[in-house]
């Protein structure tokens, strides 16, 4: 019985692989890539802060402009969170959590670890979820948002 199981759990690890960010894109394709979006940033004269973090949450990159508002450190990093927690965008959660919609006081209950407004998008590889983005610090969440979109399509 022991041979067994030992078998199914070496298969099933061996199935699971590695599907984190740190194993699906190189740093040098993060930096490559968080270098573009900054310079877009500067482009529109918006001072952000951006995060990446793992399919845990767990922050792996982060990055912030000089002159970026002090908030922008944590809500980047929470919009991340949220993007990755929730296998959405921060941006269409926003709709979900009105008053009578399915996710209402969805911030309230999370003490604030989720945030529904624009900046937090879920990076997956194909079907793979393995990490979220958030950019946060424009004046706009939409402009984060536009931003974040940015910053995944050249990390694709």
């Amino acid at each position: 019985m022991k041979i067994k199981e030992q078998s199914l759990i070496d298969l099933v690890l061996k199935g699971a692989g590695d599907n984190s960010i740190k194993n699906c894109i190189s740093l040098s394709k993060i930096n490559s890539a968080v270098l573009s979006t900054i310079g877009e940033a500067f482009h529109r004269s918006l001072n952000v802060s951006l995060s990446i973090v793992d399919q845990e949450g767990n922050l792996v990159y982060f990055y912030r402009m000089p002159d970026a508002i002090l908030v922008s450190l944590s809500l980047s990093q929470k919009k991340a969170y949220s993007a990755v927690a929730m296998n959405e965008s921060t941006q269409n959660l926003s709709s979900k959590c009105q008053p009578g919609m399915p996710l209402y006081h969805l911030e309230t209950v999370t003490k604030g670890e989720i945030v529904t407004f624009g900046g937090g998008i879920p990076i997956r590889i194909g079907e793979c979820l393995v990490g979220g983005l958030g950019i946060s610090g424009a004046p706009d969440p939409n402009q984060d948002n536009e931003l974040a979109e940015y910053c995944l399509d050249k990390l694709m």
